[in-house]
């Protein structure tokens, strides 16, 4: 075993001494979130990271994971109340709130949308079911009763989205793989054209590209999205919304094996000693969790 270990790189640890001290404790690779991260927060951190292995002789490799197609709401006016049995209008624009619609910032969600599919909200304690999409409008009927709040998620695990890697995941895209990067990782990867896509718009330099899988549908497409990336982070956030959170420990455990029947590396990630963001120490079955998908292989 020789794992090692990825720090995602925030406002509060982007700081020269805060970096170095995670670097003296064993972070093997910094990830950078392009999600909110800037490029002058790229520049700071690599810099850093630099003078980190002059002044130690630990190199620290970089990672810029792009955000992908992620879906959300947008600015609402207030949280809103869904109330079960009523049907809710997905709109692009110009919501009336006063007739049930509300705004979502993916503009082409209704091409993709069928009658029938879940969206789930709420990290999945709210299902809507689409009834009919009309125009630009995805009406869909609340299957529960719960509260939505401005820019949170929509997973839609039964529909598949073309198009992964829209304008501003090529623009980091081409920055960090210009600018350093040893790692892109791209966000909610479905099939393995998506990862040739993102080979296609960073002239395949030489960077190692992480295939993220949090959706339903890579699952079903797992060979070929392994076969053409440089390794796989299995995303428990999301894949766990999509999923039956019983399956999830069995999808993680197959998904490393299958990563490494293909020489690939496998991470795990999402709420790894999450609990430490407000205790010194974590939970026992935080640290059960790690050194499982340490054993397994991650």
């Amino acid at each position: 075993m020789n794992p090692k270990i990825i720090a995602t790189i925030g406002l509060v640890s982007e700081n020269y001494e805060t970096l170095k001290k995670l670097a003296l404790e064993g972070m093997n690779i910094a990830r950078v979130n392009f999600s909110h991260a800037t490029q002058e927060q790229w520049f700071k951190i690599k810099n850093s990271l630099a003078k980190i292995k002059k002044e130690t002789g630990i190199s620290v490799e970089i990672m810029a994971d792009l955000q992908g197609p992620r879906i959300r709401f947008g600015k609402l006016p207030q949280d809103i109340k869904i109330i079960k049995g009523q049907v809710y209008a997905l709109t692009l624009q110009n919501p009336d709130y006063t007739n049930n619609e509300l705004l979502i910032d993916y503009p082409t969600l209704y091409k993709f949308v069928k009658k029938g599919e879940p969206l789930f909200l709420s990290n999945k304690l709210i299902e809507l079911r689409v009834e009919k999409v009309t125009g630009k409008k995805i009406y869909a009927k609340a299957l529960q009763n719960g509260i939505v709040s401005s820019r949170k998620g929509i997973n839609i695990p039964e529909t598949t989205i073309k198009n992964t890697l829209g304008k501003k995941d090529k623009e980091d895209a081409i920055f960090a793989s210009n600018n350093g990067a040893d790692y892109l990782s791209l966000s909610f990867v479905q099939e393995a054209s998506d990862i040739e896509e993102l080979k296609s718009v960073i002239k395949n330099k030489k960077v190692d590209i992480i295939a993220k899988i949090e959706r339903a549908k890579a699952i079903d497409n797992i060979d070929g999205i392994i076969k053409i990336s440089d390794g796989i982070m299995i995303a428990r956030g999301d894949l766990g919304i999509e999923m039956p959170i019983e399956e999830l420990c069995i999808i993680q455990k197959n998904l490393i094996r299958h990563a490494h029947q293909y020489n690939k590396p496998a991470i795990v990630a999402t709420q790894m000693l999450d609990s430490m963001t407000k205790n010194p120490f974590p939970t026992r079955a935080e640290a059960a969790d790690v050194a499982n998908a340490i054993f397994d292989g991650a």
